[in-house]
């Protein structure tokens, strides 16, 4: 059996794990705080590409998933 974390808390925990604030990982990111704020709070989406760079900063790889 799988366990699939929504994108968000998968995020958020990874965040955490890092140690770094939002706007340090953003501006590394190229993106802005708030951008990835409302996505962890589930107030919009990110595109693919926004989230590969978010991942990409915090050390993860984004991987499709065979349903």
């Amino acid at each position: 059996m799988v366990c699939m974390t929504a994108p968000s808390e998968a995020l958020r925990k990874a965040i955490a794990k890092d140690g770094r604030p939002i706007r340090q990982i953003a501006k590394a990111a190229g993106l802005q705080a708030s951008v990835i704020s409302r996505f962890l709070n589930r107030e919009r989406d990110l595109t693919g590409r926004s989230l590969d760079r978010v991942a990409g900063e915090l050390g993860l790889e984004l991987r499709p998933v065979k349903r």
